[in-house]
């Protein structure tokens, strides 16, 4: 176990490397005002319409999850005055973290939790999502945190494949029932920062 000012972390092999903020087109993301919480749920509704329809992944359910909050809540401006994307960013590990096999052991203050990534179907493919997330682990480093931790959807093959590319582990599955509704297998993944 290596232990830094605020993190510690197993040592399983070879030493991680530690990068420097990722390069991107950060401009455009920011904190959400009260204003883009409509943008947002209006999203939201375009998601859940690509789920009825079945062509989603996210398992989410209009009315129960995700829901409209600002609080912690990051957007995308698309360019043209809207927004494109969001996801929160805060400390909040859901209970079902506790069990999962994190390498970097800190305390919830010193690790950001993203939740609820969302990118406008009208916008997909176009790699927003990965700008999204390259964001966060940027917003992590620069805040001091230790790590960066989230959970998908285990059916969502297009998110697994998007947080891995980025170099997440993965650190375990939790079966749930997600707001005491929705039974699923989520996916938990980590990245030290």
């Amino acid at each position: 176990v290596e232990a830094g000012a605020a993190c510690v972390r197993r040592v399983t092999g070879a030493r991680a490397r530690t990068r420097g903020p990722e390069k991107g087109r950060n401009a455009m993301i920011r904190r959400a005002r009260a204003e883009d919480v409509d943008a947002t749920a209006r999203i939201y509704e375009a998601l859940m319409d690509r789920e009825e329809a079945g062509q989603g992944a996210t398992n989410w359910k209009r009315g129960v999850y995700p829901t409209q909050e600002a609080g912690w809540l990051y957007v995308k401006e698309d360019g043209a005055g809207g927004i494109c994307a969001s996801m929160i960013l805060n400390h909040e590990q859901p209970p079902c973290y506790r069990d999962a096999d994190w390498q970097v052991a800190a305390a919830p203050e010193n690790v950001l939790v993203l939740h609820t990534l969302c990118v406008d179907p009208a916008c997909a493919g176009r790699g927003i999502g990965r700008e999204m997330v390259r964001f966060a682990l940027s917003h992590a480093r620069k805040t001091g945190m230790c790590a960066v931790l989230l959970d998908t959807y285990e059916g969502n093959a297009p998110a697994r494949a998007l947080y891995a590319g980025l170099g997440f582990r993965l650190a375990g599955r939790a079966d749930v029932l997600h707001e005491g509704v929705i039974p699923e297998t989520l996916v938990l993944f980590e990245k030290e920062v």
